[in-house]
Order: C-alpha cells, then sequence, then structure tokens
C-alpha cells in the first residue's frame, strides 16, 4: 500500500511532525461522491416502488372493470365476439390508461425540470430518449400487468354467466 511509505518519507524529514490522517485520491473521491450515490439508489428504489405500484393501479384498474363488465363481455361472447375481439376491447381500455397517463406524466416532469436539473449528471430532465424509455418500459410494465385480466376477460364462462341471478 501506498501510505506507509509515505509515513516513513514524512517521518524520515521530520520526526516530530504529527501525522493524523493520510488517505489516498481514491478514498477522498468515495467520500466526496457518498452523498450523490445514496442520492441515486434512492432515487432508483423510489422509482421502482412507483414502477410496481402503477403496475399494479393498473392491474386493479383492469380487473375491476372486467369484473364490473363481465355480463357485456359475456354478451359480446354470445353474439359471436372472439375472445381475441374481447382482450381488444379490454386491452384498448388499459392503454388509453396509460397513454394519458404517460402524456400526464412527460408534461409534469417539464414542468418540475428546474427542481430535478441539480440531481441529474450526463442528461437533462428534457432529454428527449429518457423520456421516450421511461414511456416504453411504462408500456411493458402495463402490458404485462394487463395480460392478466385481459386473459381472465376471454375465458368468461357463458353457460355459468347466464345461470347467475342478477
Amino acid at each position: 500500500m501506498v501510505i506507509q511509505p509515505v509515513r516513513r518519507a514524512i517521518q524520515g524529514l521530520d520526526a516530530s511532525t504529527p501525522i493524523i490522517a493520510i488517505d489516498t485520491l481514491a478514498d477522498e473521491v468515495e467520500a466526496s461522491s457518498s452523498g450523490e450515490r445514496l442520492t441515486a439508489v434512492l432515487g432508483s428504489l423510489f422509482a421502482i416502488l412507483a414502477l410496481m405500484l402503477s403496475a399494479a393501479g393498473i392491474y386493479g384498474l383492469l380487473g375491476y372493470s372486467v369484473a364490473q363488465r363481465k355480463h357485456e363481455v359475456g354478451i359480446r361472447a354470445a353474439l359471436g365476439a372472439t375472445p381475441s375481439d374481447i382482450c381488444e376491447l379490454i386491452g384498448r381500455e388499459g392503454l388509453v390508461v396509460v397513454v394519458g397517463g404517460v402524456i400526464l406524466g412527460i408534461f409534469i416532469s417539464r414542468v418540475a425540470s428546474q427542481l430535478l436539473t441539480s440531481l441529474l449528471y450526463g442528461v437533462t430532465p428534457t432529454d428527449g430518449s429518457s423520456n421516450a424509455a421511461a414511456a416504453l418500459v411504462m408500456l411493458a410494465i402495463t402490458t404485462i400487468a394487463a395480460a392478466f385480466p385481459i386473459r381472465r376477460a376471454s375465458r368468461i364462462d357463458l353457460a355459468g354467466l347466464l345461470r347467475e341471478d342478477h
């Protein structure tokens, strides 16, 4: 290690010189960037949490919509709608919600860009590729979250639905 030879060289020049602390440049860089690293880790954790909450919300919204519209879906199926038609109907509803949310999110990020500027390194708050990547990730998560309610809607049991009392 480099510290012991430096300590001996200083003691060799003047033995009465007190050596309180010797750190390497790597240690100093590590200590000075710890705040930024903590901010980045916390930001990433909150982003993952927000992504999971939005996926759960979309799943819940579409699941509730399918449950509320099961009679409508059953009637559509009885009138000849194919499972893919039903999937398209429910999927379109989820897509409208997500596209609206993405547009609102981009608008809010543009408005709040002055607050974000000091936290970003190597990217601007209005960076198109970052916003596009966030929108694509949201669309992918939505597709995954919406797949289960859409699948459930396409498998509604018509005979059981007709036997239910209103």
